[in-house]
């Protein structure tokens, strides 16, 4: 995908993304993706990241000229305000601050009205509206207090599915022409690729003829790694001669390798961790993939698998919106393991997908220039 070329004499947007870290995962994806096609002299991109830690993009996104700035997130709000607000002064002038920390994008859209940001905007990965009903007192008053501070001081909000709007913006958010819903774009020219699989299964020692089931997803209790381990030992009876390949990493990785020993899966189950090539894994080594996630604001790693045209079969509490084949299906996740072995076992290869432009790269760069364009902000 070629970058967008710039108008002649005029300057760059200035840009600063606030994220928690920048290591892979969907949103950071996106981001890079964006950043590797803009042209620089458009849009100019920083990023603010809550943790000092090096992660997975910050050397490539420093090659492509951006800044990395760190603002820890500390239990005193009182500090990370001055902090962030030490970065924009020292680092700005910023147009635009864009914050991809859920909740939390309150706090730093107040930061921003208080620098005389002009452009300030929420964004909503996430749907978070399942997980509620869990929440105790003093985060249900955090909630409440930050999604009053996103309304008031937000001057435009994107939400990457609609569930993940009604998570954040409320359930009026359609009637406020500062919210829209415009969903994470990835770039198809990798999945267009030629892969030779043979070459793919033999550096993750997977023999030609044996049946993957995929997952691309960090560790997190979200993407239900307990469940899939439950339903991949159910197959794997039913097919011996069967592997689970996980791609990513994260906090609860030792927790899930523990009941896969327990389950005496460790020969059938593959952790590949993090992966810089995630198209042509999926190309060359998976079948079928499965994401049984508890909630997703979109799940770009399911539209990816599309991309990549496997069977995908995904959790009814993922967002609809992220279907872009017809050999794409749902299951509810009160559905027991052997219910998801049958529809795991009855997907096949049949219908691939066409590109489809709601998650055009290129779509998604011009929606946030319409975001960030001058005439946009006050």
């Amino acid at each position: 995908m070629s970058a967008a070329s710039p108008e002649p004499s005029r300057r760059p947007i200035r840009v600063l993304h606030v994220v928690g870290t920048m290591n892979r995962g969907g949103v950071e994806t996106w981001l890079m993706n964006v950043l590797r096609n803009v042209s620089r002299d458009e849009l100019a991109f920083d990023f603010v990241v809550h943790k000092a830690e090096a992660a997975a993009y910050d050397e490539e996104l420093l090659a492509l000229g951006a800044g990395r700035y760190v603002c820890k997130w500390p239990d005193n709000p009182v500090i990370y305000a001055r902090n962030f607000l030490k970065i924009l002064r020292e680092n700005g002038p910023y147009d635009v601050v864009h914050s991809h920390v859920h909740h939390f994008n309150g706090m730093v859209l107040l930061l921003a009205k208080i620098a005389n940001i002009p452009i300030r905007v929420a964004h909503s990965h996430s749907d978070t509206l399942v997980s509620r009903g869990d929440y105790g007192g003093v985060r249900r008053f955090y909630v409440a207090s930050t999604k009053r501070m996103i309304n008031r001081f937000a001057t435009n909000g994107i939400a990457v599915s609609i569930n993940s709007a009604l998570s954040q913006f409320g359930s009026d958010w359609n009637k406020d022409d500062r919210w829209d819903v415009i969903p994470c774009g990835i770039d198809f020219d990798p999945f267009k690729e030629t892969v030779d699989k043979s070459e793919v299964r033999r550096e993750l020692n997977i023999s030609v003829g044996t049946f993957v089931v995929g997952h691309v997803g960090r560790f997190d209790e979200v993407k239900n790694h307990q469940f899939l381990i439950d339903i991949f030992a159910v197959l794997q009876k039913r097919v011996p001669d069967s592997l689970l390949l996980l791609v990513g990493d994260g906090k609860l990785q030792s927790q899930i390798r523990d009941k896969v020993n327990t389950m005496n899966l460790q020969n059938h189950v593959i952790f590949a961790g993090s992966r810089s090539d995630v198209p042509r894994i999926m190309i060359g080594a998976m079948n079928v993939f499965v994401f049984p996630s508890k909630h997703e604001g979109l799940g770009l790693a399911l539209v990816e698998a599309q991309a990549a045209n496997l069977p995908c079969i995904a959790s009814d509490k993922v967002s609809v919106e992220a279907k872009i084949s017809e050999n794409c299906k749902f299951v509810s996740l009160k559905s027991s393991a052997e219910e998801w072995c049958n529809c795991i076992l009855s997907m096949s290869s049949d219908n691939l997908h066409s590109e489809n432009h709601n998650f055009s790269l290129k779509n998604n760069i011009n929606a946030l220039l319409r975001v960030y364009t001058p005439k946009r902000r006050s």
